[in-house]
């Protein structure tokens, strides 16, 4: 469980044994923030742990020491801090996709664990704006694969359909999207009433 500025408890339902995950600085390999946005567990068993200022981190679900994974391409339009600043993480097959909070979107293949083979991918672009309009910044919200191959993603903008694995990938907008709501790990389109 990810507590707000506090970090993340594991509570082992056997035992009751509660345990807490903290930052740390002075131990090697402890949590690199307590404001954690995006959990997710892949198919191997490793806990990826999305923060607010310091990118994505992995460990597994036994607690062995933390791994910030370092970006090797910062794609993001406003600051560092916004492009660190994870929301969303989805797999689909052994693939990592991973939101922020400036609107990147990012893949990393499962060749490493390092991000230095990320593909970054420009979402606005990808949408089909040009340049941001006034309003809300564009930021991802929540990731999530379809039965189809296709990758959804809820923005600040709406909701969004992508086959990524397209020369040229485009986005669909999800008709009848009208608000988005994120009960993590669910995502949640209610459609608009007529």
């Amino acid at each position: 469980v990810a507590i707000d500025g506090y970090g993340l408890q594991r509570l082992d339902l056997a035992s009751g044994q509660r345990i807490d995950f903290q930052v740390d600085s002075a131990v090697p390999g402890s949590l690199p923030d307590s404001a954690i946005s995006a959990l997710m567990i892949d198919r191997s068993g490793q806990l990826w742990v999305g923060t607010r200022t310091r990118g994505v981190a992995l460990t597994d679900t036994a607690g062995a020491p933390f791994r910030l994974l370092r970006r090797s391409s910062q794609k993001d339009t406003r600051t560092n801090a916004a492009g660190n600043s994870v929301r969303a993480l989805c797999t689909q097959g052994e693939t990592l996709w991973i939101g922020t909070e400036a609107g990147g979107l990012y893949r990393r293949d499962s060749e490493t664990d390092a991000l230095s083979r990320e593909t970054a991918f420009d979402f606005a672009e990808l949408i089909g704006l040009k340049t941001l309009p006034s309003g809300p910044p564009l930021r991802i919200n929540a990731l999530a694969c379809n039965s189809g191959g296709e990758l959804i993603v809820a923005s600040s903008r709406g909701a969004f359909a992508l086959n990524m694995a397209a020369v040229n990938p485009k986005a669909q907008e999800l008709a009848g999207a009208a608000r988005l709501t994120v009960n993590a790990p669910v995502l949640r389109v209610t459609p608009l009433l007529s």
